[in-house]
This record gives C-alpha cells, sequence and structure tokens, in this order.
C-alpha cells in the first residue's frame, strides 16, 4: 500500500511535465507535417482539381518533357558540335543544357509522382532555374558592354572568359540551391521570398538597366546595332521568361497568405506556364531563323544556326 502511495504521489509529480513533453511533440510533429515538400503545394502532386485538369496537366507536361528533350539536345548538339565556338555558342549551348536538365528532371517528377528523392530534385529545380535566369542576364550585360564599348569588347570578348563565366555562373546556382537539397525544417517563406528576388527581380532591374543603355543609343544611331538579330533573340528570350515566370512567384508569394482552392488552381496553371520558357526556346530560334534551306532537316538545322551564330562585330555609322 505504502508502494501505491509513493508512486501515485510521484506520477501526480511528473505528470504535468509529461503532459508538457506531449504537447511540444506533438506541436513539433505538426510542425514538421507543414512544412515538409510534400505539403508544400509547389511541388506537391496530389493537387489536381478535377480529373478532366489533371489529364489535361499531364498531357501538357508530356508534350513539354518531349519537345524540350528533343528541341534543346537539337541545340546541344548544333552549338556544341556543329557550329564553330564562338562567344554566343557559349552563352546558348549553356543556356540549352540548363533547359535540357530542367526537362529530364523536374517534368518527370510531375509526371511519375515521383517522391523518394523530392528534396534532391527540388534542388535541380532551383539551380536550373537561377542558371536560366542569370545566363539571361549575362547575354544582356554582354550586349550592353559589346554596345557601349565596341572596341574593348572586340579585344577582350573570348571564348576562354566566356567558359569561365559560364562555369561561374553553374558555381553560383549550385551555391543558391544548395540548402535545397538537405531535408529538414526549412521555412517556406524564407525560401520563396530570397527565390523571388535573386532569381527574379535583381536578374530583372539588371536587364532592365542594360536595355536602358542599349535602345538610346541605337534611336539616336550613333552605331549600327551590335547585332540586331542577336538583341532581337535576346529581347525574345527575356520578354518570354519575364510573361511566363510573372504569374508562378506571385502566386507562390499570395499563397502564404491565403492557400485555398482557388490559389491551388491558380498555382497548378502556374507551373504550367513556368515550364513554357524551357522547351518554346528551341521553336523561337527556329522562328526567327532566316534564309530557309529545301529540306526540312536543314530548315530547321539551318535557322538554329543562323539566329546562334556570331555575326560582324558592331562599327559606328559614317
Amino acid at each position: 500500500m505504502e508502494d501505491y502511495e509513493d508512486h501515485t504521489e510521484e506520477s501526480y509529480i511528473y505528470y504535468p511535465r509529461a503532459v508538457e513533453h506531449y504537447d511540444y511533440y506533438r506541436t513539433a510533429m505538426e510542425d514538421y507535417d507543414y512544412y515538409r515538400h510534400d505539403n508544400f503545394p509547389l511541388i506537391n502532386h496530389n493537387i489536381c482539381i478535377t480529373d478532366g485538369f489533371c489529364i489535361f496537366y499531364l498531357v501538357v507536361n508530356i508534350v513539354t518533357f518531349l519537345v524540350g528533350v528533343l528541341g534543346n539536345g537539337l541545340v546541344i548538339w548544333i552549338t556544341g558540335f556543329k557550329m564553330k565556338k564562338t562567344v554566343n555558342t557559349t552563352w546558348y549551348l549553356s543556356l540549352a543544357m540548363s533547359d535540357f536538365i530542367f526537362c529530364v528532371t523536374y517534368l518527370p517528377v510531375y509526371i511519375v509522382h515521383f517522391f523518394d528523392m523530392v528534396y534532391f530534385t527540388f534542388a535541380l529545380i532551383f539551380i536550373t532555374m537561377f542558371s536560366s535566369v542569370f545566363l539571361l542576364v549575362i547575354i544582356s550585360v554582354d550586349c550592353c558592354v559589346s554596345v557601349v564599348f565596341p572596341v574593348w569588347s572586340q579585344t577582350n570578348r573570348t571564348i576562354g572568359k566566356a567558359s569561365f563565366v559560364v562555369v561561374l555562373t553553374w558555381v553560383s546556382s549550385v551555391a543558391l540551391s544548395t540548402r535545397y537539397m538537405f531535408a529538414g525544417e526549412i521555412d517556406i517563406a524564407k525560401i520563396i521570398l530570397s527565390h523571388f528576388i535573386g532569381g527574379f527581380v535583381v536578374p530583372f532591374l539588371i536587364i532592365f538597366f542594360c536595355y536602358s543603355v542599349i535602345i538610346p543609343r541605337l534611336r539616336t544611331r550613333q552605331m549600327i546595332s551590335v547585332s540586331s538579330k542577336s538583341l532581337r533573340v535576346m529581347t525574345a528570350l527575356i520578354a518570354m521568361l519575364f510573361i511566363f515566370w510573372l504569374p508562378i512567384y506571385f502566386i507562390i508569394l499570395f499563397q502564404g497568405i491565403v492557400l485555398d482552392q482557388d490559389i491551388r488552381t491558380g498555382l497548378m496553371v502556374g507551373v504550367i506556364l513556368a515550364t513554357v520558357p524551357s522547351f518554346l526556346r528551341p521553336v523561337l530560334y527556329v522562328c526567327m531563323g532566316n534564309n530557309v534551306p529545301p529540306t526540312l532537316k536543314r530548315s530547321i538545322v539551318g535557322r538554329i544556326e543562323n539566329v546562334l551564330g556570331e555575326e560582324d562585330p558592331p562599327h559606328h555609322q559614317p
């Protein structure tokens, strides 16, 4: 009886602490479940609204995957093995590699709902997204420098330096995305905000500055364009990226405030739009090419070569 009373007294002494520990671990598990990538709507694959929408979503992703892999694979072959090595081909080869990696890693995840390596795949997504926008910034800066300092650019614009810049771009993209590889407690709000600022706002501010320098000089006709073709291609690529990426960023930022069925629907549509540039860029190269040879095969290859090839250096009008 004495042992029972002691045990009862001990139970009353430690019971509040047990309740406290239970509440703590329950809260911790709830927080863990909330912040798991599986429940983050951007990569949650089980958020289809209707069966019809799921089928449409699957078809779009399959088409995007096939066109993206084939198109970017063709661009990689042309710029990496068929064309003469130039600074321009170095830029566009790296951009095509980024799109190719994006298509073969990101899109299959949405197609087959593969969860086992979701953190690693999520990191690859950010690596390719960062590298794509950074490369477009580099192309813009390269065009700007060629317009403002044509003589210096002609002397110092070398393939070796371009290759070094590309490697530095990929290293920076990996460094910025490394934290996404670790499966731990992740502050989703910080991820969204940092990616929005570093991967969208700052790059487009730099691009806007480059255009603010290039366009006035072209309008005053002080010099013939550094490359009217390159400028058109660059403008199309940047406009496409801005148009198709802006919705997903706004939706992701808005979901931190309100998360309901409408946000989930908009998020899926935004994800579809965000994948468009990765497969549409090769199509854009073909559409913007000129001097079409007779056969279709030569037409596609010839158009891509014509768009991505190096042009004569800029010179002032007499």
